[in-house]
């Protein structure tokens, strides 16, 4: 669990992927950092299970002060690239930059419909961003929004779910890979729902972002959506620019549309606020491929 956490959060700030259930606890508040800031927790669970130091020293040393943890002078590596596979999280770094793609492998009641959904990150920016949860007791269609593939950079097929709500906190019908691992530097993930819909996403990062959707067996449509970042977004042809940085998608098929919309996102519990989602239709079999340029 420490080198699971320590693989996905940013060294510089201490942020990570809003990823899945998120019920606004901090169960060992022993530190002045805040709350999305996950650095205390790595540093205490580095000394205690790895005998050595996730970073450098900082205010997250505050809670081994408070325990009487000694802080280690050894240290643990630099995050890289890594899988977990028994969770289905594919962590790809170079340079700054992380993504991250979640990928179905469930083994107990999974609280979101978060299918491969891909995470970027740059220099401590999220770029490419997840929903959150907002909040456990609220109407269902904000339960239905940011559980669902709405709240999520991934495919949405014929206006369906991934997976459909039995409860508050259960999902039915869980997806499986039919295909997963790493393929030339590039990670690839696939899935086949009983309804016939078929969605395989490559991840690569270099100097930008590459994802390459492969999508078959839908009726009528296949929606991709990308969350973005809150800025002064526009689209400009197939791409979508804020002037400093750029999303391009092409395919290999006619685009039905390509459209800037309003969406939300929950980064603390009971809080949520706008930020802008790209959504690409398609209505036939085809390949998206999505090109994130940032800057640094």
């Amino acid at each position: 669990a420490t080198q699971w956490l320590y693989a996905m959060v940013d060294p510089a700030r201490g942020d990570a992927p809003n990823l899945g259930a998120n019920d606004g606890a901090s169960l060992l508040a022993l530190t002045d950092c805040a709350y999305r800031d996950y650095r205390p927790a790595v540093q205490l669970a580095a000394a205690l299970f790895c005998a050595a130091r996730a970073y450098p020293s900082g205010a997250w040393d505050a809670a081994l002060g408070w325990l009487d943890v000694a802080i280690p002078e050894a240290g643990l590596p630099p995050p890289a690239s890594a899988t977990f596979d028994e969770g289905g999280y594919a962590v790809l770094r170079t340079g700054p930059a992380m993504a991250l793609l979640r990928y179905p492998r469930f083994r107990f009641r999974p609280s979101q419909a978060d299918v491969l959904h891909c995470d970027l990150w740059c220099g401590g920016r999220n770029l490419l961003r997840d929903g959150g949860s907002y909040s456990y007791n609220v109407a269902p269609e904000w339960l239905d929004y940011f559980g669902g593939a709405a709240a999520h950079n991934t495919i949405a097929f014929d206006g369906q779910p991934q997976m459909p709500r039995l409860s508050r906190f259960l999902l039915g019908d869980w997806l499986r890979c039919d295909e997963r691992g790493w393929h030339e530097g590039a990670f690839r993930a696939a899935y086949r729902h009983r309804a016939g819909w078929r969605h395989q996403r490559e991840v690569r990062l270099g100097d930008h972002l590459r994802v390459e959707d492969r999508v078959e067996g839908f009726a009528h449509e296949a929606r991709l959506r990308w969350r973005l970042a809150p800025g002064d977004w526009r689209i400009e042809g197939n791409r979508v620019t804020n002037g400093a940085e750029a999303l391009r998608i092409t395919a290999d098929v006619p685009l039905v549309s390509i459209a800037l919309i309003m969406g939300w996102e929950s980064r603390h519990y009971l809080e949520k606020t706008q930020l802008p989602v790209v959504e690409v239709v398609i209505a036939q079999p085809g390949q998206i491929i999505s090109e994130y340029h940032w800057t640094l």
